[in-house]
């Protein structure tokens, strides 16, 4: 019994509900909505938490956060293993990502260094050639809430210009920007609702194809649905961009609200290409 009583007391003691925080997250607050579906009276407890702007729920969220927070800084030996992850991190200088050459030996990539993470966009001539910094999405926007990355980036064939699409705080929706890379200047034009393919150019370097989402708006429902192909001409503003691929354009191909009508110029036989894009793996 006394080794009985002895074992309850020790697993008590390291309980993590008594290890100076609480035993389990907070609960939510109960907000009852009956909604009448087809004479059956259905009650939803929490449809008050789809309103992110409501202080009970900023609340709630915050104090999920907060528990989660001291459950993990208690997890033994988390801080040795953060320190050995950032001592290998450390024995290598610089990480390369989205690395595209171009025919003519351009190098485009992106490089984080262990003391920076946010990728920048280098270029190089040739694998020997001088690194050169072309964009730091750091700098980008003068909205200091938001932390700006690089999520795609799509040089022209020549190397000339490169389309350079920029994200806020890890969203997927980008905003295009198009860079002359021989002087390190971006057009005035900047093209928003960007999410999938990058840029298609054209063989004269200054046009190219694009997909372009509905709306902006992250909490739009709808926003991914109905979304364009278009073709851009570098130095126009993106309204004036001539629709090349949607459903709209060709109702008679059957193209669903949530496909994504996407189109890649091929120069080798200088057709433009149309691909139905879903979460299915097969393309149409």
């Amino acid at each position: 019994m006394r080794t009985l009583l002895s074992v309850i007391l020790a697993a008590a003691i390291f309980l993590p509900g008594c290890a100076g925080g609480p035993e389990r997250p907070p609960l939510a607050p109960v907000k009852v909505v009956a909604e009448d579906y087809w004479g059956k009276t259905v009650d939803d407890p929490y449809r008050y938490l789809e309103d992110l702007k409501d202080t009970v729920v900023q609340n709630w969220i915050q104090s999920q956060a907060d528990y989660a927070r001291a459950m993990i800084d208690r997890i033994p030996g988390r801080q040795e293993l953060i320190d050995k992850m950032r001592e290998f991190d450390a024995r290598r200088a610089a990480r390369v990502t989205n690395l595209a050459i171009t025919d003519n030996d351009q190098y485009f990539y992106l490089k984080t260094t262990p003391a920076d993470e946010t990728g920048k966009l280098f270029h190089r001539t040739g694998f020997e050639g001088t690194e050169s910094l072309l964009f730091d999405p750091t700098t980008f926007g003068s909205d200091t809430t938001k932390k700006y990355v690089i999520s795609n980036i799509s040089p022209s064939d020549d190397g000339g210009k490169i389309a350079i699409e920029v994200a806020p705080n890890g969203s997927e929706s980008s905003i295009m920007l198009i860079m002359d890379v021989e002087s390190k200047t971006l057009s005035p034009e900047q093209i928003d609702r960007c999410w999938l393919g990058g840029a298609s150019w054209l063989e004269d370097g200054k046009r190219f194809l694009y997909n372009r989402l509905r709306s902006s708006d992250v909490h739009d429902p709808d926003r991914e649905k109905d979304s364009k192909s278009y073709l851009h001409v570098v130095g126009t503003d993106p309204s004036r961009d001539v629709e090349v691929f949607s459903r709209a354009k060709y109702p008679g191909l059957g193209i669903k609200p949530e496909d994504f009508p996407i189109v890649a110029y091929d120069k080798y036989s200088r057709y433009i290409f149309g691909i139905l894009a879903t979460v299915d793996r097969r393309l149409n």
